[in-house]
């Protein structure tokens, strides 16, 4: 393994090496009289040079608003895409569907500007779709190509599939150059390696299949795993086989209607839900993340019988994990979704409990009209009880039993520059929740959204995700106000109001409770650089600990970015972020940081960054973006006191290899130990290696 390593360190290091510059920009030639005004305008032929789409999809969200293992699925997902890039002179609304940065309407815009003009040729001729803004278009070059404009006549063979297919084998490890306690005293049953095995075939739109092995830091390779990886995720996902419109076998998530009642797919946050207008889509992917949880295991498919008529049909048997309740071994206390397998104790609850999930839909689509039902019901071989005794009380409402059925009705209306789109949802019980939109986009320059929410506090579902602020449906009311305008296709305003009331307990909350949420955000981007100026106040009600009552707890986050050299073989980045949480004392904490990414050529890219942190407390925490390897997600959060440093190169040594490397150190000045119990670590500085190599064939 160490010979290994150094030979990936050695490799990597070669293309530091690399010369020469290789930048390509072109003059828009209008391609019709009534498209002279843009003749002007300057855009890269090609995908971004030295700057990745991760950045500038940074722009498009908000870290907080999702958990880490959403956002891990929305990154790997987004990855294979770049790495597999649609040719938009083919492709079809639902393949544009799976870049949710894209509204409806510029969806069909860019089909009808195809479908009247022809092919479009370059990245240049974007610029003639008014609904593509300038950061809207950086972002899509990194998803698309420009092939030609010939369909296929016919499908083609599986044995065509097969033979023209593209492989992918990506090795991912990281290395620790620290000993954590668990390691130490021998509590976990395995090294302090992290490592995965991701394997991937593609045939266009038409055929993919893979499978993903992987284990966390602390967990066995082989030994207790007899097979080696803690997890494995394996897939087969077949499309446009005449009235067969896909086909999942294996691992696979599901998106429905508005996530009331099943959603284990795509979810972004409130900024990202005002650019995308609410985006969403009923789909059926491959689970092909490293992720351990919040997807299916079986088979799902839709068919369409008849035009515009859509019917989907799924069915799942997959192990879980579970604490069981003390003293009763029949009974669930909590579903464990970490998908850590380190110590004796998390072994026990790996697997110990079987889901069965079956469920459907069946929707009417007729150019942007759509009406659907959906139903799931799901059964757990053990029943789940919640502790809702004393302080756990916020659970009382949470789902209980063995057997939990949900079924929903969305529907989508479009009537001029006003959509209107929603669900509701019931579960067994009988309690609702319902969610509505409208938006409204009287021009490319201005959208608008206004959002109603109610998930009564007995209303659960076991697979639903949707618009939340408390991070689940149930327990939850609110309006939300949100708008995006682009006075000009280089400044763009991004705004939203929040208002929201949650009629149960919550965790640290012992009354009902409400509060607000509130940001504005200004872009203004060129051809080289970026200045992004983010402001966004919360204010919600917490438990205090001398108070019977609730107080108001305050918080303002603030980030200013400047990218400069966006389209330039050397392009920084400069950030500042900023938190001041105003509870009953008074915490802030702030974060500089720098990156610089030197591109000389297409095959080689480095990039460093360095930041110091400094706030009160874990409350006043940053989270701050930070580039990392192919489909590894990485958003880290900074509290106390202390710098972090990051290097890495990544080398694309020939058309079928990949060598990428990644070192991060943190120091800290406040703490001698880092984390505590297993995870301890005896100093005050950590570092990690992560390294990989991806081969295309």
């Amino acid at each position: 393994m160490k010979t290994l390593c150094v030979l990936f360190v050695v490799l990597a290091s070669v293309g530091m090496f690399a010369q020469s510059s290789d930048t390509t920009a072109v003059s828009l030639h209008a391609s019709h009289p009534s498209d002279s005004r843009f003749a002007s305008i300057d855009l890269p032929t090609a995908r971004p040079v030295g700057n990745s789409w991760e950045a500038d999809f940074d722009a498009y969200s908000e870290v907080e608003d999702l958990d880490d293992d959403t956002w891990q699925s929305i990154y790997e997902a987004l990855s294979h895409l770049s790495q597999h890039p649609i040719n938009i002179n083919t492709a079809t609304s639902e393949e544009f569907m799976l870049m949710p940065f894209l509204t409806a309407e510029q969806i069909d815009d860019i089909m009808y500007h195809i479908y009247r003009y022809g092919r479009i040729r370059s990245a240049a001729e974007l610029v003639m779709i008014p609904s593509l803004g300038f950061e809207t278009r950086r972002l899509l070059l990194n998803f698309i190509t420009f092939g030609d404009g010939k369909k296929e006549a016919t499908l083609p063979s599986f044995g065509d599939l097969m033979k023209n297919g593209r492989h992918e084998v990506a090795l991912t490890a990281r290395i620790p150059f620290y000993e954590r306690q668990g390691n130490r005293t021998g509590a976990y049953l395995g090294d302090g390696l992290r490592h995965s095995l991701r394997y991937d075939f593609r045939c266009g739109k038409y055929l993919r299949f893979g499978f993903v092995g992987s284990k966390d830091a602390g967990e066995p390779f082989f030994g207790r795993n007899q097979y080696g990886y803690d997890h494995y995720n394996y897939y087969l996902v077949l499309r446009e086989r005449k009235a067969l419109k896909t086909l999942a076998l294996g691992c696979y998530k599901l998106s429905f209607g508005m996530g009331l009642v099943v959603n284990n797919g795509f979810s972004f946050g409130k900024m990202a839900s005002v650019s995308s207008l609410g985006h969403s889509s009923n789909s059926i992917r491959a689970h092909a993340s490293i992720s351990e949880s919040n997807y299916f295991n079986g088979i799902a498919t839709t068919v369409s019988p008849v035009k515009h008529l859509y019917v989907s049909a799924f069915l799942s048997c997959r192990k879980i994990d579970a604490t069981l309740k003390r003293g009763d071994s029949t009974a669930i206390q909590t579903i464990v979704t970490d998908g850590y397998h380190r110590t004796e104790t998390e072994m026990s609850k790996r697997g110990n409990t079987t889901e069965n999930t079956a469920g459907g839909d069946i929707s009417y689509q007729y150019n942007k009209v759509r009406i659907g039902l959906t139903t799931v019901y799901s059964h757990l071989s053990r029943p789940l009880s919640p502790d809702s005794s004393g302080a756990q009380g916020y659970k009382r409402w949470y789902p209980q039993g063995s057997n939990f059925f949900n079924i929903g009705l969305n529907y989508a209306l479009p009537i001029g520059a006003f959509m209107f789109g929603g669900e509701v949802g019931i579960n067994a019980d009988g309690a609702v929740a319902t969610i509505n939109r409208l938006t409204f986009s009287p021009s490319y320059k201005l959208k608008l959204m206004f959002l109603q929410r109610f998930y009564s506090y007995k209303y659960n579902s076991l697979h639903a995700m949707s618009f939340a602020e408390g991070g689940r449906v149930q327990n939850e009311s609110g309006l939300f106000l949100g708008g995006e305008w682009q006075p000009s296709s280089n400044l763009t305003f991004t705004a939203y109001t929040d208002w929201f009331y949650f009629p149960w307990k919550k965790y640290g909350v012992h009354l009902s409770s409400y509060g607000t949420d509130n940001l504005i955000q200004a872009m203004y981007s060129r051809d080289t650089y970026r200045l992004t100026a983010r402001y966004r106040l919360k204010i919600k009600e917490k438990d205090a600990t001398d108070e019977d009552n609730l107080r108001r707890e305050m918080q303002q986050h603030l980030k200013l970015s400047a990218d400069y050299g966006l389209e330039s073989p050397l392009s920084f980045k400069t950030q500042i972020d900023a938190s001041l949480i105003d509870f009953i004392d008074r915490n802030w904490g702030f974060m500089f940081s720098q990156s610089v990414s030197y591109q000389p050529r297409k095959q080689l890219r480095t990039t460093a960054s360095v930041g110091y942190f400094h706030s009160s407390n874990y409350d006043s925490r940053l989270y701050v973006y930070e580039r990392n390897l192919l489909y590894n997600f990485s958003f880290p959060s900074f509290y106390g006191e202390g710098m972090r440093l990051t290097l890495s190169c990544q080398y694309n040594t020939c058309h079928w290899l990949t060598l990428a490397a990644k070192c991060g150190c943190t120091k800290y000045f406040d703490r001698s130990t880092i984390s505590s119990s297993h995870q301890k670590i005896n100093g005050s500085m950590q570092t990690d290696l992560d390294l990989q190599a991806i081969f295309k064939f």
